[in-house]
């Protein structure tokens, strides 16, 4: 039998179609793993953006609350916190600053995280003067932050 140019005899067939099984027998259950890992990886980036769907539609909407993002800490500190472990490092570092960033740590100003976020969305919904503008922008620039830092990852 002749391929590209080359004779093989049936021997060399019985070798490279061997060497052929062994490479799928070693190679499919990697790629399998990639496949799952990759599955599982999105899977877990939608829940995390789930997490995040509230305060997103109340901006996108206009419709927020004294205390929309205070009642939803929980809930994007739980999605944090179940995302991290199987991101990429070079992730799991730009998830943390985003997280520290809005929840404002080392500047709480003797708050806790929640009550941080909850008084920094505040802002949003009072916006009638210029500092309440300037904070709250400021916080609606760490959520998006916060929501946006996976992008790129999948």
């Amino acid at each position: 039998m002749e391929i590209f140019g080359f004779t093989l005899t049936a021997s060399d067939t019985y070798f490279l179609s061997a060497v052929g099984a062994l490479l799928m027998a070693l190679l499919y259950p990697r790629i399998n793993d990639w496949q799952h890992r990759r599955g599982r990886l999105r899977d877990a980036v939608h829940a995390y953006k789930l997490a995040f769907s509230d305060g997103i539609s109340a901006l996108a909407n206009r419709s927020i609350g004294l205390d929309t993002f205070g009642n939803d800490f929980e809930a994007h500190q739980a999605a944090v916190d179940a995302i991290r472990p199987i991101l990429p490092k070079r992730y799991q570092r730009k998830l943390q600053k985003a997280w520290d960033e809005y929840r404002g740590k080392g500047d709480y100003g003797g708050f806790n995280s929640k009550e941080y976020v909850e008084m920094s969305g505040s802002f949003l919904w009072l916006g009638n003067s210029e500092i309440h503008k300037q904070m709250g922008g400021a916080f609606k620039k760490r959520f998006n932050r916060l929501y946006g830092c996976l992008d790129g990852l999948l």
